[in-house]
């Protein structure tokens, strides 16, 4: 794609269809935001969360908008919420959710197919520590049956097995999945080509490098991981956020892209790791275009073909600087 038909991707502001909507210029803690067709009718819809007021679940209503209907359905997210994350762990093909609480256990919550939730923590044995930073739902065993990992700031990491669609067992000891702390978040991704989910964990500690030390757990295809982060290449002790697992350059292996924030003498440079395919990556960051700047603060990440060129393009959020958009131009390099 030349520049100037890159230039002519533009984007409309449709803020106003998400009603009510937040007034220009406050500051509500805003923290995550995911996506899901949560009711299926064809629409997708929207939930975005809060750390210090209630989060909002808008309804796609289609040509009318959308609509909060997070009190009406009787949802209670928790109190100070990172974020949250759809997945439909008992196969009745309807998304349920679990939501990341900062100040209390995370709730899971069963789509009751008509527009419900019912929270299911005890019903489901899924007893989530408190400070959930991130949350993503994969079939780890490959057993047909969607499992969940939680990352905390505070205790150790969670993997729960989903035994039969409806209840769940913490095998993070078995696993060897453990990692203790400040891990702020996580992602899926098949990186050795084997069949079988590896996760990629990055963590933040503002004051101690050796705690912000990311983990690439490889699955060893026997319900156990092995952190082999240091051996890849892809442990930089930063202060990680965001993370992607994906191919960026079509070579037909998962690569590996982390967000970081600024803490002096620690540099906010974004990572971009390139696999190899032999277990190890090259930080290609800087070559690519993606590093971002030393002193920048980047949180959220996603990942998206957003002019449908066939190459996976970046969003970054940013704070406090402008946020970044980053088109992939297909030769290995992007474009802010």
């Amino acid at each position: 794609m030349s520049w100037a038909s890159l230039q002519a991707q533009t984007f409309t502001d449709m803020s106003q269809l998400l009603q009510p909507g937040y007034p220009l210029g406050t500051k509500t803690g805003q923290r995550g935001a995911s996506a899901a067709d949560y009711n299926n009718d064809g629409l997708v819809d929207l939930y975005h969360s809060n750390f210090d007021s209630p989060g909002r679940l808008y309804l796609n209503q289609g040509a009318d908008g959308f609509r909060d209907v997070l009190a009406e359905i009787d949802l209670d997210e928790g109190t100070n919420m990172w974020g949250a994350a759809f997945g439909d762990y008992d196969n009745d093909g309807y998304f349920d959710i679990i939501f990341e609480d900062l100040s209390a256990p995370s709730k899971l919550y069963r789509n009751n197919r008509n527009g419900t939730f019912t929270e299911v923590n005890a019903a489901a044995n899924v007893a989530v520590n408190t400070l959930a930073q991130g949350a993503a739902w994969d079939d780890y065993n490959l057993d047909g049956k969607l499992d969940l990992f939680i990352v905390n700031d505070v205790g150790p990491n969670q993997l729960f097995k989903n035994l039969d669609f409806q209840t769940f067992t913490d095998i993070s000891i078995s696993a060897n999945v453990q990692t203790v702390g400040n891990s702020y978040g996580v992602s899926w991704g098949d990186i050795n080509g084997d069949g079988y989910p590896d996760a990629y964990i990055a963590t933040c500690h503002p004051n101690d490098p050796l705690r912000s030390i990311n983990h690439l757990l490889l699955n060893n295809g026997d319900e156990t991981f092995t952190n082999i982060g240091q051996a890849a290449g892809v442990a930089d002790s930063l202060a990680g956020w965001g993370v992607l697992i994906f191919d960026y350059d079509q070579d037909g292996d998962d690569d590996i892209f982390s967000t970081n924030s600024y803490h002096a003498p620690r540099p906010g440079y974004n990572r971009l790791y390139r696999n190899e395919g032999n277990n190890t990556f090259s930080n290609v960051s800087v070559s690519a275009g993606v590093a971002g700047g030393m002193q920048e603060n980047s949180y959220g990440c996603s990942v998206a073909d957003f002019d449908n060129d066939g190459w996976l393009d970046i969003y970054i959020t940013n704070v406090p600087q402008r946020d970044r958009l980053y088109h992939n131009n297909g030769d290995g390099t992007f474009t802010d």
